[in-house]
């Protein structure tokens, strides 16, 4: 009869459909598995106190390090590690974000605008948020200024600032290119 012919060639065909995605799905899930178990865990250092610097990038090169805008804090220094997130012990992944917030020493009583000039524009933003200052970031094409540092500001170095005004950084884009 054709209509048991059908029906035996339809439930064999979505038996081999069922069959051939249940072994995709073990297969994904063998994988995955293996996957996780080769994932290196690593300790995360205590960072507090420490001078951020260019030396101490490289010496984290196992995390992806996060800065957070930098604080006035009387009991850092200028320049060292205040915060860390997550806490020196903690076991993480490889390669995991480490956030720090980076202390800008005792807060003046009059704040005036920084030479950031050729000072990259991530850090530069972080300083002055961290201030209290609303950074307006924006791109200009450059001929001599690096990509991503920053060629001048508005307000310029040696400017007072007040609380909350709004700081210009121009960050190179680098030259030109013609089209």
């Amino acid at each position: 009869d054709e209509r048991s012919r059908i029906a035996t060639v339809a439930i064999v065909v979505c038996s081999a459909v069922a069959i051939f995605a249940i072994a995709i799905f073990l297969v994904a899930l063998f994988n995955g598995a293996l996957l996780n178990r080769q994932m290196e865990y690593v300790k995360v250092p205590n960072l507090i106190g420490q001078t951020y610097s260019e030396s101490l990038q490289l010496e984290l090169e196992d995390w992806n390090i996060q800065l957070l805008p930098q604080q006035y804090d009387d009991q850092f220094a200028a320049g060292q590690i205040m915060h860390q997130e997550p806490a020196g012990g903690t076991e993480v992944k490889k390669g995991s974000d480490i956030w720090l917030t980076i202390s800008m020493g005792e807060e003046p009583v009059v704040k005036t605008m920084s030479d950031f000039v050729n000072t990259d524009g991530n850090v530069a933003t972080s300083i002055l948020e961290g201030q209290g200052f609303v950074v307006i970031p924006k791109m200009e094409s450059n001929d001599t200024v690096p990509v991503g540092l920053v060629i001048r500001t508005d307000p310029v170095q040696g400017t007072e600032l007040t609380e909350g005004q709004d700081v210009y950084l121009f960050i190179s884009s680098g030259p030109v290119t013609a089209q």
